[in-house]
């Protein structure tokens, strides 16, 4: 194991605390190449604008015909958590906009994992006619689905096809589904600069474009009488809106916006969600009055963490505004007229936003820009209590606290609870508790979802050492493991080969391919696999080459860069062995082999504090936005092993005496050893302590 330090570049980190961030948060966003505060604003106006995703507005403008003439819309998901939060965000998406026009015909269809497979398929297109449906929608799945739109076409369906995933290649070009609606950002030609977005993610965008859509039809005009709240804001209230110096959002006093014109006008092309809302104000929201104060500070770019700059933030002005046309901006957000009624613009689409959060964490996509904004604005609204009773009861089931939620709650907690409806069971179980309204059917699912993911992690358990077993096999101890490994055992259970494949590639760092017999019937002598990558290794691209040298050895294929799935006859399993590894034979040398770990450098023993550990869990860390990892040599006062899997220390971390704790490590420490750990803080007769959670050592 080599533990890298992170280069931290000196003027990027003093512009940030020039800027007023702490300095430690300055020091390790500019490692992750922040360069300035204004790139960690994550307020909802900074998102991308939905006219940005090719297909969003057709998408819209086919859903709002079906709205209007009463068609039956069907959603085809996938069967895990961001297939399962992208079906709830449609279903709860859909009803919200639909009704007040009276509509409510929208229902979903999810494959199995083992009778369907993968995807839109042509059986799943026969299903989806059979319950009487006039459009399909799919959500994170369907660009590859060639045969089954096709299918679904001739049955007379319209397709609308949302996704995220590469589409297909064949004969070295990219083949796309015929006849259809394709909302992807990864499809040739869109300019959406997200291409890590989730599927949920893509789904929350296209409802977007629908509600714009059906605001500038007048499906939501209306006058009413001005709620007694409906007054100007107080004069701290809004700085931005009076002064006219923000450089970010200058629209947002004179009306002159081009991308975002409904910050003013209340006519939201783009991000209608951020003018109605009556929490957007200080303490005048009546229906979600919890929501106020993390949302007033989003929109003026402040942090909800005081820690975050080490002082409250200051305002001026008198907080009023005009529109360009004279009329003023009522309390909850929207315009008033001249004489003296509230436009409404029809339903909010913010409430959604935990579910695009919870998905787009739990699917390890890249949290770039775009998606650190989503899912911070998810957690600000779960921490605040304003979440669907399934995630609250999720929270529960799990013994997390929402009001201290991180990504790590999303990724490692609920995201497991979800995806094991879909590897063991039916991911309608996982659906109907992200949509129900019912805190107490939202509990039972919950508890029911808990309990097949104890399941899981018993066959996970036993699959594992199996695995490893058969991996191991493969090399003597004193050799180095192949460059790729594909494990296959008959007994194997389809459903959890994607995480034993992620234990083996994080055990012994190699792009890995797990292969179970598929329990379909009539296809019982294919192999289903799902694999996982390391850093420099793309396993799409590499499966993509395999198909191209071994025409017919891939069924099916697909996938990203760090995980994919392929489908093989089992006769093939040995070529499909010799080929992946000469791929990673040819791609990968040496260095990338090598496992290593990034790491932040010493922690400064004043930084060695709970309330600063609070402060970096509410930041938004995850895939491409690694969490903080810090590293130094420490003295190894004494260990021992807890619940006989874990090494529990007492270090000395320059001279001062801290604990800490390696999960899932048993092997002793020298008395001097440098490791990489992250912060954590626990509870010890009623006070809180900072311990040490490692991650690695170099030995």
């Amino acid at each position: 194991m080599k533990i890298i330090t992170r280069d931290v570049p000196p003027r990027a980190a003093w512009a940030l605390e020039q800027g007023g961030l702490h300095p430690l948060l300055a020091r390790l966003f500019a490692a992750r190449g922040i360069t300035s505060k204004d790139e960690l604003d994550d307020a909802l106006a900074r998102l991308i604008p939905p006219s940005q995703m090719l297909g969003a507005q057709e998408a819209a403008r086919a859903l709002a015909d079906a709205m209007v003439a009463r068609q039956a819309i069907c959603i085809v998901a996938d069967y895990d958590c961001d297939g399962a939060t992208a079906c709830a965000v449609g279903l709860r998406g859909l009803r919200l906009l639909g009704a007040p026009l009276g509509f409510d015909r929208v229902n979903y269809l999810v494959p199995d994992r083992v009778a369907d497979g993968y995807g839109l398929t042509p059986s799943i297109a026969r299903r989806v006619k059979a319950q009487g449906a006039d459009v399909l929608v799919t959500v994170d799945n369907g660009i590859a689905s060639v045969e089954g739109v096709r299918a679904a076409r001739e049955l007379g369906l319209q397709v609308i096809v949302t996704d995220h995933h590469l589409p297909a290649m064949k004969n070295g070009e990219i083949t796309l589904p015929q006849d259809c609606i394709i909302v992807n950002p990864n499809q040739p030609g869109c300019p959406f600069e997200s291409k890590s977005i989730a599927g949920v993610g893509v789904m929350f965008y296209v409802l977007l474009a629908l509600r714009a859509e059906l605001r500038e039809r007048g499906a939501y005009d209306s006058v009413c009488p001005e709620p007694p709240s409906a007054r100007p804001e107080p004069p701290s209230a809004r700085p931005e809106l009076v002064e006219g110096q923000r450089s970010d959002h200058p629209e947002l006093v004179e009306g002159q916006c081009s991308d975002h014109p409904e910050l003013v006008e209340g006519q939201c092309s783009d991000h209608p969600e951020l003018v109605e809302g009556p929490e957007l104000v200080e303490g005048q929201c009546s229906d979600h009055p919890e929501l106020v104060e993390g949302l007033a500070n989003t929109l003026t770019g402040a942090s909800t963490s005081s820690a975050r700059t080490g002082e409250g933030s200051a305002r001026t002005g008198d907080g009023s505004a005009r529109t360009g046309d004279g009329s003023a901006r009522t309390g909850d957000g929207s315009a008033r007229t001249g004489d003296g009624s509230a436009r409404t613009g029809g339903p909010r689409l913010d409430s959604l936003l935990p579910l695009v959060a919870l998905g787009t964490v739990a699917d390890v996509v890249k949290l770039d820009a775009n998606n650190r904004r989503l899912v911070a604005q998810g957690l600000k609204r779960v921490r605040m209590g304003a979440m669907p009773p399934g995630m609250t009861a999720l929270f529960n089931a799990a013994a997390r606290k929402p009001t201290a939620a991180t990504g790590f709650d999303f990724g490692f907690a609920l995201g497991p609870r979800l995806n094991a409806a879909g590897r063991l069971a039916d991911m309608t179980l996982g659906i109907e508790c992200l949509t129900t309204d019912d805190a107490l059917r939202a509990d039972e699912l919950a508890r029911t979802l808990d309990g097949i993911n104890r399941e899981r992690k018993v066959i996970e358990g036993d699959m594992r050492e199996q695995a490893l077993q058969l991996a191991e096999e493969m090399f003597d101890e004193s050799e180095e493991p192949p460059p790729a490994l594909i494990v296959f055992d008959p007994d194997f259970h389809e459903g959890v080969v994607g995480i034993v494949a992620s234990r083996l590639k994080d055990k012994l760092h190699r792009p890995t391919f797990v292969f179970a017999a598929s329990g379909a019937e009539g296809k019982e002598h294919e192999l289903k696999g799902s694999g996982r990558s390391i850093a420099g290794f793309h396993l799409r691209d590499a499966l993509d080459l395999v198909a191209k040298r071994h025409p017919g050895v891939l069924l099916r294929f697909g996938g990203h860069a760090m995980a994919a799935g392929c489908t093989i006859d089992e006769e093939h399993l040995e070529t499909f062995e010799a080929a992946l590894q000469q791929v990673a034979h040819e791609w990968l040398d040496a260095a990338t082999l090598q496992r290593r770990i990034e790491a932040d450098g010493p922690l400064e023993t004043k930084y060695r504090r709970a309330d600063l550990v609070d402060t970096l869990h509410q930041e938004v860390w995850g895939q491409g936005f690694a969490p903080p990892v810090f590293c130094e040599e420490v003295q190894v006062v004494s260990q021992r092993l807890v619940g006989e899997k874990h090494l529990a220390l007492k270090l000395k971390h320059q001279g001062e005496p801290v604990d800490g704790i390696w999960f899932g490590h048993t092997e002793p420490l020298p008395n001097r050893v440098k490791i990489a750990f992250r912060l954590d803080a626990e509870e010890w007769q009623g006070q809180r302590r900072v311990r040490f959670l490692v991650e690695a050592a170099e030995v």
